[in-house]
């Protein structure tokens, strides 16, 4: 079949390619199979290569296993690096000293993997001027109300995000403009060409992604948030409590675990046995003493005992 001749030329050109980087992102191959068919896999691969090579320098300096990686996390969402559609991007990113290839999304990319994962029946994101009618009020009866204003809308006030679920109970999520920078400055890359070019579209992912805890899961959306939260250095997982902590910059005070308290040990011994054998009842003579264990004995020896008349 074309497409068995497809995957098999793609794997010559790994073998034969003179770049690292190309060889990595090739290497993908079979775990993206596992989940994408062959077809997708030549189209995402075709991307792959033209990104990868278009940043020959900065991708030939990211550790190997995460390009081939971010090529796996392609086929895990369903998103496409296709870059007319804006729903995923390879990113060269610095975090925690290490250069790595990071698979990003666009808002319109989170939107497509929660729509075809089955969560929702409609999602979108839209921002706020300040020349727009707007009210919102949260509850157990909450109310979104947005007007956009005709003609010249003034400065970005705000964003929201809202979805309908599968049983028809609408979410929704805003952020205001401080909100929006509170996201943008805590970002990895603050300063990127999604923020310094296209500030509305990094407003529009931040809402959507904060309207993503409130959605059910799915492992696509799981993938998804993990890939997003690699660029805010949260690749590894952290407790809820020390999340909020870092986000609020709230120091707790460790409590010390109390000391265990000191343990006397008793060493307890049996009462003393005679060797000699007793002539009465042990449980009636003067003389016989009970060890641990309630067994009788005599603490006189047999020749004592006779010279004492017992």
């Amino acid at each position: 079949m074309p497409e068995e001749k497809g995957i098999e030329k793609k794997k010559e050109e790994g073998k034969i390619s003179r770049q690292p980087f190309e060889q990595w992102a090739l290497s993908a191959v079979d775990a993206f199979l596992k989940v994408a068919d062959e077809k997708t896999w030549l189209k995402e691969i075709g991307f792959t290569l033209q990104i990868l090579r278009n940043n020959a320098e900065a991708f030939a300096k990211c550790e190997p296993e995460s390009i081939k990686q971010a090529v796996i996390n392609v086929a895990l969402t369903g998103a496409t690096l296709n870059p007319t559609l804006q729903q995923a991007y390879l990113i060269p990113r610095a975090i925690k000293g290490k250069l790595r290839c990071c698979l990003d999304f666009g808002y319109r990319g989170l939107c497509k993997i929660a729509l075809d994962s089955g969560a929702v029946l409609d999602i979108d994101a839209t921002c706020v001027y300040e020349g727009d009618e707007f009210y919102q009020e949260k509850g157990l009866n909450p109310i979104l109300k947005h007007v956009p204003t005709e003609g010249e809308r003034g400065a970005l006030k705000g964003v929201y995000a809202m979805a309908i679920l599968r049983h028809g109970i609408k979410k929704f999520h805003y952020l205001n403009k401080d909100d929006i920078e509170k996201a943008r400055k805590s970002s990895q890359a603050p300063n990127s060409l999604m923020w310094t070019d296209w500030y509305e579209e990094g407003a529009r992912k931040t809402a959507v992604k904060r309207l993503y805890k409130l959605l059910p899961q799915t492992e696509k959306m799981s993938v998804a948030v993990e890939a997003v939260n690699e660029h805010e250095g949260l690749g590894e997982k952290e407790k809820a409590g020390e999340v909020v902590e870092r986000r609020f910059g709230i120091n707790r005070i460790k409590k010390e675990a109390p000391p265990a308290p000191e343990t006397i040990e008793i060493e307890e011994k049996s009462p003393e046995v005679g060797t000699g054998s007793c002539l009465l009842d042990p449980a009636t003579c003067g003389q016989s003493i009970a060890d641990n264990h309630g067994n009788y004995g005599c603490a006189l020896t047999k020749e004592d005992c006779v010279k004492k008349g017992k």
